[in-house]
């Protein structure tokens, strides 16, 4: 089991490596992954800033993915068939692609649009644009937070497991729970 949250994942300069990848040890792994309140951040590779491989279950929530190289794809679930039980939704998404529709990637349907990924039941709460960072490309992690007016500010869900950001603030600041891994 995977149990990740509460983190800033930075990928400025490799190219082709993802920010997060999650995939079973072996083909007889069973393996679930719960991520919560992340922010992925992807630059100069050639990848996608997350890559959740062929495992039993998948809960994504209230992440913030920003794919900054020009790519079209917003995240990989490139192991969608092998899901038991997925949960994705109350995300952020934003990928610097000037031309072209982006989407989300997973093993049914290849390139699947963002209209047609929300009509297939995912990320329902969710939404794309820009996010405006203090500093996109610092090096402290409070460089990640997003500015004050975000749009990523009070429209997550709230998260049984822990009550605080990766500072130690505590959830939720406004109405409800902030997206990414903190909290305003």
């Amino acid at each position: 089991r995977f149990l990740i949250y509460k983190n800033v994942l930075v990928n400025s300069a490799v190219a082709s490596f993802q920010g997060l990848m999650v995939r079973p040890y072996d083909a007889g792994s069973s393996v679930s992954a719960r991520i919560f309140n992340n922010t992925f951040i992807n630059g100069k590779s050639t990848s996608v800033p997350i890559d959740i491989g062929a495992i039993d279950t998948i809960i994504f929530k209230n992440n913030i993915v920003v794919n900054d190289n020009g790519a079209q794809d917003y995240a990989s679930f490139s192991g969608m068939s092998t899901y038991s039980y997925k949960d994705i939704d109350y995300n952020h998404y934003w990928s610097h692609n000037p031309v072209g529709v982006t989407y989300v990637t997973d093993s049914h349907n290849h390139g699947v649009s963002w209209g047609d990924w929300k009509a297939l039941g995912y990320d329902t709460h969710s939404d794309t644009g820009i996010v405006h960072f203090a500093n996109i490309w610092g090096t402290n992690v409070t460089d990640y937070e997003p500015t004050a007016g975000s749009n990523c500010i009070d429209t997550g869900t709230p998260i049984s497991i822990f009550d605080t950001d990766i500072e130690g603030t505590l959830r939720p600041q406004g109405a409800t729970w902030d997206r990414g891994a903190f909290e305003r």
